[in-house]
């Protein structure tokens, strides 16, 4: 078995479920409230646009404003830990994730230790198309064709 596999798992959608934190955050906060379903855009200047109405910038609301609830306290997918240990057996795991600013990554790194997510090294980086690896596992695929 060939144990020189590079995986790279992206982190929000994939281990953290953020937006279901998203929409909890948002609809204990504004209305007409939201549901999954009505997420269709994952750029939130869309998806949230009711905020742009409001004078409200929805990335700076949610990864600024309410970054630390949301990063923190968004719940892990089910197995998470145990599926990244996994995938260790079979090669190197990379954690793959854009996020900006300095907070939001620590807040990302703290988001990993608090579930026990094991990993050989962690990549920030927007643009997912300059790494070189066997798999990436990303919720998105436009993150895998460039921006």
């Amino acid at each position: 078995m060939d144990r020189n596999k590079i995986f790279y798992v992206d982190c929000d959608e994939v281990l953290r479920q953020l937006l279901d934190k998203m929409l909890e955050l948002y609809n204990a906060n504004f209305t007409p409230k939201k549901t999954r379903e009505e997420i269709t855009d994952f750029v939130v200047e869309n998806s949230f646009s009711e905020l742009l109405k409001q004078g409200i910038s929805p990335s700076k609301w949610f990864f600024e404003d309410n970054s630390e609830t949301l990063f923190l306290n968004a719940l892990p997918f089910s197995n998470i830990a145990e599926d990244i240990k996994t995938l260790r057996e079979y090669g190197k795991v990379y954690i793959l994730t854009y996020q900006k600013g300095v907070k939001n990554k620590t807040l990302t790194l703290q988001w990993l230790e608090k579930y026990g997510v094991e990993y050989d090294g962690i990549l920030f980086t927007k643009d997912k198309t300059l790494v070189n690896g066997d798999y990436i596992i990303d919720d998105n695929d436009w993150n895998l064709i460039g921006t």
